[in-house]
């Protein structure tokens, strides 16, 4: 998150974390609106295999997708989930390859290169494939319709001047979609949401003269979402409030009344962007997880340095994203998570285990408030004095009427399993470092003890990462889940009006 340490506007009063987690369930949305293809990887591998037929037979990541399961109750043409995806087929190559007893270590690197070279290749073409379904001609009739307002018009008009200089922003009933998005999630909390609901916390500590900072991960290869949040003149004011330089109003607990903030925004690719293809990250989230056996989330340690897997690495997006240095920290500052069109699978573990990590913190809102803060909202509004993170989980489901119950729903599962693995993983590095400790401080006559790696001991079990997980139900109560389907007049990432007709 941003260090607002110089910000000069006042007053302020807060400083609350925005993140926002994006996937293809997005893109899917916004293309079906305009009746084009999707850029799942299933309808990718449909145009290889009627573009580049040859490719399939040659190239092991297609072949993979191609030929689906082992399973002789899958066809070969089969469009499950699982084996249309292309991330999974990587990993289904590498366990191939690194399972197999008849290569020797040579031979394992030679195959893991051109599994490598293969994955190249596939980024390659869907570069190219996502260049024709996302034309300039979509992304810009996007944009037009995500800062529609029920008015009819995205552009800024005479009306909008005059509605500006004398009432500032105008309320949610009113705006665009795009800019419904950055600040209505409660209002798609208090329609929408499952029945054991109840409240979103957030709004409990959000106050006048905020600064609210958004980060919105676009982990799509496309900029479809980067020009669905792109406001217009006429749905943005710099100069909202005439009693401060508050640039936006917020909405808390889904109503019409408004906290005039201060917001800051950007839209980034943590996994690269089509226009730029070697930035495009294909793989797996680590490569411990392809020595695991597929039927269990065991790691076999004693194959975990062998040599061989310092190829394997280019296979990491976390490892190649450097996911550690860009992102923790960000993530680790959030006191609001949203999640829209993800699949929660396990090719983005590193993003769900740092979130689960940074749930089970408690928050004292008195660190929310910064230095350089001046309001005296915050002494006005009586609040706890805690806080804890909270998820909020956007869910296509064509059948609503069975959306009732939380924890029935693919995501909440897909992250308890995240969460088991997470607890195995701190368990075994905790009881690692704390061994290396014991055997440091031990009194050795021959050997001194070495000072420098004590402190680093400490230092890494004193890191928050090490903190007890709470217990995963307690998790679960600060997630919010908002089911939806293509009928769904969502407040946020849709449109406010019916679907585009040509």
């Amino acid at each position: 998150m941003r260090d607002m340490t110089s910000f000069r506007y006042r007053p302020v009063t807060s400083k609350l974390n925005i993140t926002m987690l994006v996937g293809n369930g997005f893109d899917i949305r916004m293309l079906k609106y305009f009746g084009r293809s999707d850029t799942s990887f299933a309808a990718f591998y449909q145009f290889e295999r009627a573009s580049h037929p040859d490719k399939i037979r040659h190239n092991h990541v297609l072949q993979r997708m191609h030929n689906g399961s082992d399973s002789a109750e899958h066809a070969p043409d089969t469009q499950n989930q699982e084996w249309s995806d292309i991330e999974a087929a990587i990993l289904k190559c590498m366990r191939v390859i690194t399972q197999n007893k008849r290569l020797d270590k040579n031979g394992k690197q030679i195959a893991l290169v051109k599994l490598i070279q293969d994955v190249d290749e596939v980024r390659a073409d869907f570069s190219d494939y996502i260049r024709d379904v996302v034309t300039p001609i979509i992304l810009r009739s996007i944009n037009k319709h995500a800062n529609r307002r029920p008015n009819g018009e995205s552009d800024f008009t005479l009306d909008d001047f005059e509605q500006q200089f004398k009432a500032g922003l105008q309320i949610p009933d009113l705006s665009s979609s795009n800019l419904n998005t950055l600040r209505s999630f409660s209002a798609d909390l208090k329609e929408f949401a499952t029945p054991d609901f109840q409240r979103l916390n957030f709004d409990d500590v959000a106050n006048q003269h905020d600064i609210l900072d958004i980060d919105v991960f676009n982990f799509n290869y496309t900029t479809i979402l980067d020009n669905y949040l792109a406001l217009s003149k006429g749905n943005f004011d710099p100069h909202v409030n005439s009693e401060s330089s508050a640039n936006f109003g917020y909405f808390p607990n889904g109503n019409n009344t408004e906290y005039y903030d201060y917001l800051l925004y950007s839209v980034e690719h943590p996994h690269g962007i089509s226009s730029i293809p070697s930035s495009m990250m294909f793989g797996i989230d680590d490569i411990d997880f392809a020595n695991a056996d597929e039927n269990s989330n065991h790691i076999n340690a004693d194959r975990r340095y062998n040599g061989v897997y310092g190829v394997e690495q280019l296979l990491s997006k976390p490892y190649l994203v450097q996911d550690e240095i860009n992102y923790r920290s960000r993530l680790q500052d959030t006191e609001l998570f949203i999640a829209f069109g993800l699949s929660f699978g396990d090719s983005d573990y590193w993003w769900w285990k740092n979130i689960l990590l940074r749930m089970s913190q408690w928050i004292p809102l008195s660190s929310l408030q910064p230095l350089y803060g001046d309001s005296k909202h915050r002494a006005d509004k009586k609040t706890a004095l805690l806080y804890q993170p909270e998820l909020i989980i956007y869910s296509y489901s064509e059948n609503l009427n069975h959306c009732t119950n939380k924890l029935a729903f693919r995501e909440i599962e897909s992250l308890q399993r995240a969460y088991c693995r997470l607890e195995k993983e701190l368990e075994h590095e905790q009881s690692d470092w704390t061994k290396r400790r014991s055997a440091n401080t031990k009194s050795n006559k021959h050997m001194p003890k070495d000072p420098v790696n004590a402190d680093l001991v400490d230092r890494r079990l004193g890191q928050p990462k090490f903190s007890k997980l709470i217990p995963f139900q307690d998790i679960v109560e600060r997630i919010y889940v908002i089911p939806f389907n293509d009928r769904t007049l969502l407040h946020c990432f849709g449109f406010l009006q019916d679907p585009y007709e040509p």
